[in-house]
């Protein structure tokens, strides 16, 4: 006999910050409470419009509106790279969700529909992202409850909960560390930080512990040391941590040229032996050198494996003739070595059988998106938490982390040792399955189990909206709103 359990249907408002990379694992989470409740998606201007034309989210999933906040350009660029620009940025982001808070509808006032961009259910509950924490501090004054969304691994939870009032700050002639990095030791600081940077992650400090709760994009078993770091600190007492992830997007819907080339890859991917295959990427932000370009591509040709390669087209420019000859007739014939792509279908490629290695810059969607995929990484971090994320696969022996990468690289990574990792990596000298993939794959089917039905994050999602645990004989109703 099946018992029905009726829940009251809520209001929930999503903030996403304005980059691709923030905004699609909190559209997924959107799309999965909005099989409950009622969700609007607010964006930012800057991204409005693509969002629509590239059919990542569509009416059917939520309610999506417009922020009219001014901002010209989303923050994936190399804008991010520079904390003053960033900073600048992030402060008209924030005015724009300022403005949005203080209209809203609640269960308690009626806001201001004129500045509201039409919503007019209450809201009941926001989800923002935790990089705009300054501008969501209006929840607490409207008393909604408000989740941060934290699309990175929780040690960022953990870094911003480190910041201090006495926290170092770099003299006007030094530079920055280019990576993120976490107190080695109780009492112990890292490198001393833009003063510019310390305000942003003091804000953030002092909204984190106001919030109900914070959502990771990980999973428990990723994260279970880090979140009983982040639960030990006395200040924390009350606030929910909920890791619901990895929230990871099926694939976009694509332009007609796209879904071809998506075709073209997927068709070259099947002529290639099973774990065969080098996938490159460094993601939308930052690149290596023109010089460790031509290091790297050395060391491609050099390993005889088939290649793929996710490098921009300003980028291509740098790789030696050998490959630029080639890449006009790349897709033609049996016996096609490598491919060289302006865009490539990410998830695709690292889910195909022939897939062997992935080279990465370890941002954190990258990072899930190989482990969920059991595809063992070789890891070449370039700024922020990629260092962090690079650190843990290793410590998961699913990679090998490149020493000395970044935006300003220690050194030169000669093609000869580049050449050894990714054999190492992928095949080990010679095994079909190398001691990192099976690792990887280990660890996809950890992943798959916390995200099925009754795993870690499955419950953890349940819990944050207010469905029951996964019973036999229970199912479960959305009631009215009442609004």
């Amino acid at each position: 006999m099946t018992s029905e359990v009726v829940i009251p249907r809520q209001h929930f408002l999503l903030l996403p910050f304005p980059a691709y990379g923030h905004m699609i694992p909190l559209a997924e989470l959107g799309k999965k409470i909005a099989r409950h409740h009622d969700v609007t998606f607010a964006v930012s201007q800057c991204l409005f419009g693509q969002l629509q034309k590239r059919e990542l989210v569509s009416p059917k999933d939520f309610t999506l509106v417009c922020i009219p906040d001014g901002l010209a350009e989303q923050l994936d660029g190399a804008n991010v790279l520079y904390p003053a620009n960033f900073v600048t940025t992030l402060q008209t982001v924030i005015a724009g969700i300022q403005s949005l808070l203080q209209a809203v509808p609640t269960r308690g006032s009626v806001g201001n529909p004129a500045n509201g961009l039409g919503i007019t259910i209450p809201v009941d509950f926001v989800i923002g992202d935790n990089m705009m924490a300054a501008g969501l501090s209006v929840c607490r004054d409207r008393e909604i409850p408000l989740h941060f969304f934290n699309t990175c691994a929780a040690s960022l939870t953990f870094a911003v909960l480190a910041m201090t009032e006495d926290y170092p700050v770099l003299g006007p002639n030094e530079e920055p560390n280019q990576f993120m990095e976490l107190p080695s030791s109780p009492g112990a600081s890292p490198p001393p930080i833009p003063e510019i940077s310390k305000k942003v992650l003091l804000d953030m400090r002092r909204a984190t512990l106001q919030v109900n709760g914070i959502i990771f994009n990980s999973a428990l078993e990723v994260e279970r040391d880090t979140v009983a770091l982040i639960e030990a600190l006395s200040e924390m007492k009350g606030i929910s941590l909920r890791c619901v992830g990895p929230l990871m997007s099926p694939a976009e819907k694509l332009s007609t040229a796209k879904l071809e080339h998506k075709d073209k890859v997927q068709a070259w991917l099947d002529r290639q032996s099973e774990t065969s295959v080098v996938y490159v990427s460094f993601g939308s932000i930052a690149y290596p050198s023109p010089e460790q370009i031509a290091e790297l591509a050395k060391a491609l040709l050099r390993v005889g494996k088939p290649f793929i390669w996710s490098i921009r087209p300003e980028q291509q420019q740098h790789l030696p003739e050998g490959i630029k000859s080639k890449m006009g007739n790349q897709f033609e014939g049996e016996g096609g070595s490598f491919l060289i792509l302006g865009w490539a279908p990410q998830k695709l490629i690292l889910q195909h059988a022939s897939t062997a290695v992935f080279l990465s810059h370890c941002g954190w969607n990258s990072t899930m998106e190989s482990v969920s995929a059991g595809v063992p990484v070789v890891a070449w971090p370039m700024f922020a938490d990629q260092k962090l994320n690079a650190e843990w696969l290793a410590k998961q022996s699913t990679a090998v982390m490149v020493e000395g990468t970044g935006l300003k690289p220690k050194r030169l990574v000669l093609a000869d040792e580049i050449e050894g990792i990714i054999s190492d990596v992928g095949w080990n000298g010679g095994a079909r399955d190398s001691a990192c993939r099976i690792a990887a794959q280990s660890w996809s089917s950890k992943l798959g189990k916390a995200t099925g039905s009754g795993g870690s994050s499955d419950i953890a999602f349940r819990e944050l909206i207010g469905l029951p645990l996964p019973h036999n004989g229970i199912s479960t109703v959305t009631g009215n709103n009442n609004n």
